[in-house]
């Protein structure tokens, strides 16, 4: 499995590596290591042209991962940004944060969202509850595949979508309450 970790550009990097190599001791795939390596001060030199293209890779990363894990003890616009498409793009999506700071993410703890664990940890705790929530978001991963609609389901689903609905959830729901009705 693939997981995309993220997290606020001035924390603790000494954290996010340990996260980092937690998640990869656990045998998965990182896509990439940007929050480790990508600086504060150099972004707030990047060119309109640059941060545009890093929010095209950003974007490239969530779409290709099938689990995001992100630090949200320190707090930052952007996390909750890139956590909001994630969701959008039906990820599962870890956040972790460390209870004893200041500055936790409040927002994101009160949320009660499927796809959306909110879990805090300790240096001692860390791996297990890695362990615990990968584990978890590795066995709720949706499985897809390609369907071909004629044009007028297409334009439904297009209005739909045009509504605020995701396609991919409101197909989701007919087919989760078709399950239910035929349970009863």
């Amino acid at each position: 499995m693939k997981v995309h970790f993220m997290a606020d550009l001035t924390g603790n990097k000494e954290d996010y590596k340990r996260i980092v190599d937690y998640i990869l001791k656990l045998g998965y795939e990182l896509i990439t290591k940007h929050a480790l390596v990508r600086k504060y001060e150099d972004v707030k030199k990047e060119t309109p042209e640059e941060t545009h293209l890093y929010v095209q890779k950003m974007q490239g990363w969530l779409q290709k991962a099938d689990i995001v894990v992100v630090e949200t003890t320190t707090a930052g616009i952007s996390i909750g940004f890139e956590i909001a498409l994630a969701i959008q793009y039906g990820k599962q999506v870890i956040a972790i944060y460390k209870p004893d700071e200041d500055n936790k993410a409040f927002v994101i703890c009160g949320m009660d969202i499927d796809r959306l664990q909110v879990l805090t940890y300790s240096y001692e705790n860390l791996y297990k509850t890695l362990k615990l929530a990968l584990d978890y978001a590795s066995e709720q991963v949706e499985t897809r595949f390609t369907m071909i609609l004629p044009s007028d389901i297409n334009a439904h689903l297009n209005q739909i979508a045009r509504q605020g609905t995701n396609r991919s959830e409101y197909i989701r729901h007919l087919i989760r309450q078709d399950m239910k009705n035929k349970r009863k």
